[in-house]
């Protein structure tokens, strides 16, 4: 049994490791704490961001109203299609992608490839190794793919996330020009009308005649 050598820059390596690791505990807690929700992205708790923004839907199962996509075997058992969502006036955003585009149709599919890397390992099949290993590379591709045009659509919707928030900013300062009190202008309004009150009273007062109740006093 063979002892390996451990150096300084490994152990700084892992005292780095793990002070990185404590850092990225404190600010996930301080984030909850500031925003008030422990789900503040899909990969903070991937279940349960998928019941509270498809529905129970599955993502890659299309338009099925079925809970999963695949069946335990790895086939395909969703419906086909686009699931849209309208993120501004007009523009409409594919929100899911159909299984087989993504791994890849039913009996030429990422499953079927590792289940056939699985058996080559056992019987220590080589050829069959290599030949599985060569199918994942080209699934691997084409999930890189699907990826690359999910993170497209992500960016669409925060572009018209971003827009919708800066056309709210602007109706509300718009808003508050109209509705709001501008306050140091009321107050010297309000300053000149008591004045010109005032000025109006006794104007007033010279102008009327005396009543007969002021000449009996």
């Amino acid at each position: 049994m063979s002892i390996g050598r451990v150096t300084q820059t490994m152990m700084s390596q892992h005292a780095l490791i793990g002070l990185q690791a404590g850092l990225r505990r404190v600010s996930d807690v301080q984030e909850q704490l500031s925003t008030g929700r422990v789900i503040n992205r899909p990969s903070d708790d991937p279940i349960g961001s998928a019941a509270a923004s498809y529905v129970v839907r599955p993502v890659f199962g299309g338009i099925t109203a079925q809970p999963t996509a695949y069946a335990a075997d790895g086939t395909f058992t969703g419906v086909a299609g686009a699931v849209t969502r309208t993120v501004a006036d007009g523009v409409q955003v594919r929100v899911d992608v159909n299984g087989p585009a993504a791994f890849g149709p039913d009996g030429d599919s990422v499953f079927t490839h590792l289940t056939a890397l699985s058996a080559a390992l056992r019987a220590g099949n080589t050829t069959a190794i290599s030949a599985a290993i060569d199918d994942l590379g080209a699934d691997a591709d084409r999930i890189n793919a699907v990826h690359a045009d999910a993170g497209t659509r992500a960016g669409r919707v925060e572009r018209a996330k971003t827009a919708a928030e800066d056309a709210h900013l602007s109706l509300t300062s718009a808003l508050s020009e109209v509705e709001n009190t501008d306050l140091p202008k009321a107050t010297v309004e309000l300053q000149l009308q008591q004045v010109a009150y005032q000025a109006a009273l006794a104007a007033t007062a010279r102008v009327i005649q005396p009543s007969l109740q002021d000449f009996l006093r």
